[in-house]
């Protein structure tokens, strides 16, 4: 079943102009009533008052009212418009003549039966008849033309207030719907107008917040599938070559076979950890990664191993220095951050020596020639992404981590378990912050 779709406008305008025309309506013709009960009562006051008067004649008239005991001595221009037998006592009754409904009355009697402790009774009556001879009516003088009047002058009144307030209070409305339909990427950052209303100003909010948080989930997918295109590289690689190295030594070298097998397996874990790392890391919410006892020299030595790909066609010298330091880590993240800094350190040395110092939880990585390509174009290469991923490892992970570079030479710094490790001027990265992003 399909519903048909009005607008929230013209909805409200049409349920208040039907409400305002019943309450008019009522309104006129309580008016009506009120007015007729007043005149009919006045009537009656007169009725009575001529009927409390002296008794000393069967029939009394004066030029208004005519009194008599006898319903034969009234007149027969008012006898003819009642039937004696069904008078209530002390009831007033009322008969007019009318040219049409809405003209005044040509002719109107008034008639009552009043009861007397004594028993006796009295007809009081009050004729009006319009004069031959009287000045022509004018249209608006009759009481039911003056309620009619009433009424659609309060029903003007009543639209023009409805148009105003209407014109006030659904243009905040439409501020919002065409401030929501413009709202993209580029502006969401932006704080919402004020849309005069609390519950509007509200509503917008929500709005915002809803559409800020899809960004961000759709900008943390994006950032993952960045992360995971990047970080595979290196492991993709080292399967590569270690089956073209298998097809090339299988029959002849076992040793070289067995070996090249250890890699793949090795690097097919790595994969798996990297993408557990990743979907951890792409979490709104963290948990805890799982840790293990890792010995950070181990680490440096296995990547610079699986960077021998892209060592072996350059004069580079890779001397590192480490210690037998050990500590539960999580270990797919300290293999993620080496990895990238060993293979930007890599990647942007042509020739000269790469040093690496580990000392404690602290890891250094010096490279003396440092190539200009990254300050003109930092993503094709992967190594504005590869420091923007370490980034943000180190602050969810709270670990201290900075990057300076200079003219010749580019020095990256972790420091695990130290968030707040302190930067010095002249330093290109800020200190990771310790809250999850």
């Amino acid at each position: 079943m399909k519903f048909k779709i009005s607008s929230l406008k013209h909805s409200m305008i049409a349920m208040l102009f039907a409400t305002a025309l019943i309450l008019v309506t009522l309104m006129s013709t309580l008016w009506l009533l009120h007015f007729f009960n007043s005149h009919d009562n006045m009537i009656k006051g007169a009725l009575l008052e001529v009927a409390h008067k002296s008794e000393s004649k069967s029939v009394e008239q004066s030029p208004r009212f005519i009194k008599t005991s006898k319903w034969h001595q009234l007149p027969i221009e008012i006898r003819r418009h009642f039937d004696r037998d069904l008078l209530s006592p002390n009831q007033i009754h009322h008969k007019s003549d009318r040219t049409s409904p809405l003209s005044r009355p040509t002719e109107s009697v008034y008639v009552m039966l009043i009861t007397k402790p004594d028993g006796k009774v009295h007809y009081v009556a009050h004729h009006f008849k319009e004069p031959p001879n009287a000045p022509p009516q004018n249209w608006f003088e009759t009481p039911e033309i003056q309620a009619i009047l009433f009424g659609a002058f309060a029903l003007s009144f009543f639209l023009m207030m409805l148009f105003t307030f209407m014109y006030s209070a659904t243009k905040p409305i439409q501020h919002l719907y065409r401030w929501a339909r413009q709202l993209d990427s580029a502006n969401i950052s932006s704080a919402p107008p004020n849309f005069q209303y609390e519950e509007l100003n509200t509503l917008a909010q929500i709005i915002l917040d809803s559409l800020r948080k899809t960004e961000a989930s759709l900008k943390r997918e994006q950032e993952f599938v960045r992360y995971a295109s990047h970080e595979l590289r290196t492991p993709i690689a080292v399967i590569l070559s270690s089956v073209e190295l298998m097809d090339k030594v299988e029959k002849q070298w076992e040793e070289k076979s067995h070996n090249a097998k250890q890699r793949i397996k090795d690097a097919s874990l790595c994969m798996a950890e990297l993408c557990d790392t990743l979907l951890w890391l792409d979490k709104a919410e963290h948990s805890q990664l799982t840790t293990q006892s890792v010995a950070l020299s181990s680490v440096l030595h296995s990547e610079i191993e699986n960077l021998s790909y892209l060592t072996q066609a350059k004069n580079i010298e890779i001397q590192i220095h480490t210690d037998s330091y050990k500590a539960n880590l999580p270990y797919a993240a300290i293999q993620m951050i080496a990895a990238n800094l060993l293979r930007n350190a890599v990647q942007h040395t042509h020739e000269g020596v790469i040093t690496i110092i580990q000392q404690q939880g602290s890891i250094q990585i010096i490279n003396k020639e440092y190539s200009d390509y990254y300050e003109h174009y930092p993503d094709k290469s992967g190594f504005g992404l590869g420091l923007m991923l370490v980034r943000r490892l180190c602050r969810q992970l709270r670990w201290g981590f900075r990057f300076e570079k200079t003219h010749g030479q580019c020095r990256a710094s972790l420091s695990i378990g130290e968030p707040n490790l302190m930067l010095t001027k002249g330093l290109d990265d800020v200190l990771c912050e310790q809250s999850a992003l």
